[in-house]
This record gives structure tokens, C-alpha cells and sequence, in this order.
């Protein structure tokens, strides 16, 4: 998540605060994060939620949230048609 939202959502710390996140493969390319704990919801485009669930996030400089594998991606199956329409969803069953 951006670092400006770090001072806007409510969290929780994680067990590493602040860490350095080396990229592998990428020669001297790392970057600064703090791990912490949110609570969130997800929306699709007609406005269904599913109910609130906690997720283990990463502030980090950039101005993009990404949505990662661990306690999103997990409890969803995740759809992608590169080949006819280049979209994907989630499916989250209640």
C-alpha cells in the first residue's frame, strides 16, 4: 500500500515494523516497507461486498495499492482471459 495511507487507515504493526525488501534477480534494487495488519473489504462493480476480513499489507513507496497472494488471493479464485477479452475478476464465495 502507499505510504501516505499509513497515517490515514487504521493498523496494527506486524512482526517485522520496518524492513528492507530485497528484490531478487534485480541487481542492487531494494526498497523500505512496513508490514502491518488492516482490516478490509472487497467490492465488485455492482456494489457487493464481501464481509470484513484482516490482511497482512506492506507500506511502501509507491503510489499504487497491488494486491497480493497472502489473505486476499487465498480465499478467492482468480480468473484471467488473456486470450479472448485481457480481463480478470475474483470469484469469493460467501
Amino acid at each position: 500500500m502507499p505510504n501516505d495511507l499509513l497515517n490515514k487507515v487504521a493498523h496494527r504493526l506486524g512482526k517485522r515494523g520496518s524492513f528492507i525488501v530485497e528484490q531478487a534477480g534485480i541487481a542492487n534494487q531494494s526498497f523500505q516497507a512496513v508490514e502491518g495488519y488492516v482490516m478490509l473489504m472487497l467490492e465488485d462493480e455492482y456494489g457487493q461486498r464481501t464481509s470484513p476480513f484482516e490482511v497482512l499489507v506492506w507500506f511502501a513507496d509507491t503510489k499504487v495499492a497491488l494486491i497480493g497472494f497472502a489473505d486476499v488471493l487465498d480465499r478467492a479464485i482468480l480468473h484471467i482471459d488473456m486470450l479472448d477479452q485481457r480481463l480478470g475478476w475474483l470469484q469469493i464465495d460467501a
